[in-house]
C-alpha cells in the first residue's frame, strides 16, 4: 500500500511539473482556440454558481490522499485514471479554450481528461459507497462543478465527460479484478 501511495504522489508530481516542459515550446501560442467549438459550453446558462472552492488543489489533495489511505480499490482506480491522462496529456493538446490562458494560466495544455473531474468523481463514488446520504447532498455540488468548469473555459466539454469515462470505467475495472 506504501509503494502505491509513493506511486500516487510521483503522478502527482509529473501532473504538476509538466507545464515545465511545454512553456519553452509553447504550441498553440498564436493559435485561434475558437477553432475548436465546445457547443455543450454554447447552451449552458450565461451564469453558472461560482464553484471555486472545488477547484482548491490542496483541498482536493487532501481529500483525495485521505480516501487513498482507506480505500485501495480507489486508490488503484485514481492511479489508472492519472496514468492515462498522463499519457493522454502528451499525446493530444488542445488549444485552451481560454483565450489568454497562455498569460494568465500557469497550466495551459493538460486539458484531454479533465483531473478534477477524475478526483471529483472518485470521492463521490467513494462517498457513495460508504456515506451514502452524504453522497446525495454533495452530488448538485459536483454536478454543477461541472458545468463550472466548462463554462468559465478551464476544460472543453469533452474532458469532462472524458474524466467521468476514465474515472469510472478504472473504478469498475478495479473493484471487478479486485485489483
Amino acid at each position: 500500500m506504501l509503494t502505491k501511495i509513493i506511486i500516487f504522489m510521483i503522478m502527482t508530481i509529473i501532473e504538476i511539473i509538466h507545464p515545465i516542459f511545454f512553456s519553452s515550446k509553447n504550441i498553440f501560442i498564436n493559435y485561434n482556440p475558437h477553432t475548436i467549438e465546445d457547443y455543450f459550453e454554447k447552451i449552458l446558462p450565461y451564469y453558472i454558481i461560482d464553484m471555486s472552492l472545488f477547484n482548491n488543489y490542496y483541498l482536493l489533495g487532501v481529500i483525495s490522499i485521505y480516501i487513498c489511505l482507506i480505500d485501495e480499490i480507489i486508490l488503484n482506480s485514481f492511479m489508472i485514471s492519472r496514468l492515462i491522462r498522463i499519457i493522454a496529456i502528451y499525446l493530444v493538446q488542445f488549444p485552451n479554450p481560454y483565450k489568454n490562458a497562455h498569460i494568465e494560466r500557469s497550466r495551459v495544455h493538460d486539458l484531454i481528461i479533465s483531473g478534477h473531474t477524475i478526483h471529483w468523481n472518485l470521492i463521490y463514488i467513494y462517498l457513495y459507497n460508504n456515506y451514502y446520504i452524504i453522497s446525495c447532498i454533495l452530488l448538485p455540488f459536483i454536478f454543477i462543478y461541472y458545468l463550472y468548469i466548462i463554462k468559465h473555459k478551464h476544460h472543453y466539454s469533452i474532458d469532462v465527460f472524458l474524466g467521468l469515462y476514465v474515472s469510472y470505467s478504472s473504478y469498475l475495472i478495479c473493484k471487478k479484478y479486485n485489483i
